[in-house]
């Protein structure tokens, strides 16, 4: 395989090698597909020299995607604020629930499992307003009543 403490390497090549040239007989590299709904996990095993692929362990995983992240917010937004407020939400306002989603994906994308200080959130102006209007209080009210 590739010595990944060589000093000019990008992703364990150096710019100007092939990376198939780095591959030998039996060499073997697990595949991490990180898609939007799934993690999953497969191991192939090179096969020279024609250069075939035979897969060791067949794809496997589970539902760690970042649609789950997503969908977890959501229920966290749906205890904070209630069920119905976020159906309706989303019905009455969609492109304020957009921008809310949106900016959960900015701060999403800035989480790190080093990370100390916290991820803040700004809500849309108009959720705010939407939610003073459908429950007569504030969003502040509601989320000092949720801790």
């Amino acid at each position: 395989m590739v010595d990944l403490g060589t000093q000019n390497t990008q992703n364990g090549f150096s710019p100007t090698e092939n990376a198939g040239s780095a591959m030998s007989q039996g060499d073997r590299y697990v595949v991490v597909d990180c898609g939007g709904g799934t993690v999953d996990l497969t191991v192939h095993q090179i096969r020279l020299p024609e250069g075939h692929l035979k897969e060791l362990y067949k794809a496997s995983g589970g539902p760690y995607g970042s649609i789950g992240i997503d969908y977890e917010f959501e229920k966290l937004l749906c205890k904070i604020f209630g069920q119905d407020f976020i159906d309706t939400f989303k019905i009455k306002r969609p492109a304020a629930w957009v921008d809310l989603m949106i900016a959960f994906e900015s701060r999403k994308r800035a989480a790190a499992p080093e990370r100390t200080n916290p991820l803040n959130i700004n809500l849309p102006f108009s959720f705010i307003d939407y939610y003073k209007k459908f429950r007569g209080h504030s969003v502040e009210h509601a989320l000092r009543k949720s801790k």
